[in-house]
């Protein structure tokens, strides 16, 4: 799979998941909105009176956020247009190493009283961090059990 397809995929995928997400909201906004409907027609003391405005108000917000979700589909849709009409360079990206960012390895700043660094790295460290592919398939003591 190429990247400009995985990224074309990954667009079309959270489209889907908005249009869902929206359809969701604009039922649970009618459902609240019918409900502070048939409450009007019983209202009768003032708690139900704000009880009717809070459905209202709840049932407002889902239908805000039904609109949210259809604009971001409509985002996703169109950045899928505009891959799928895209050059192909996206298919040239490759990950590359942190070191080509920052070329040289930081330096430790000792604090006063601090005792010199030593310039080896321990094994373990080396084994979690990756320094050396040998050290990754080498067995590790520290952690075995005695």
């Amino acid at each position: 799979m190429t990247m400009k397809e995985h990224l074309v995929g990954l667009h079309k995928r959270l489209s889907q998941h908005h249009l869902a997400k929206a359809g969701h909201h604009t039922k649970l906004g009618a459902h609240y909105s019918k409900l502070s409907e048939h409450l009007s027609k019983t209202e009768t003391t003032e708690a139900q009176a704000d009880s009717k405005s809070l459905l209202e108000e709840i049932g407002n917000m889902h239908h805000e956020v039904a609109a949210e979700h259809n604009d971001l589909a409509q985002h996703h849709l169109e950045c899928c247009k505009l891959l799928k009409t895209a050059a192909d360079d996206l298919n040239k990206l490759q990950p590359t190493q942190v070191s080509v960012v920052a070329p040289t390895r930081p330096t430790a700043v000792l604090r006063p009283g601090m005792r010199e660094l030593q310039p080896g790295v321990s094994v373990e460290f080396s084994k979690i961090v990756g320094l050396d592919e040998a050290d990754q398939h080498s067995e590790e003591t520290s952690l075995q059990r005695h």
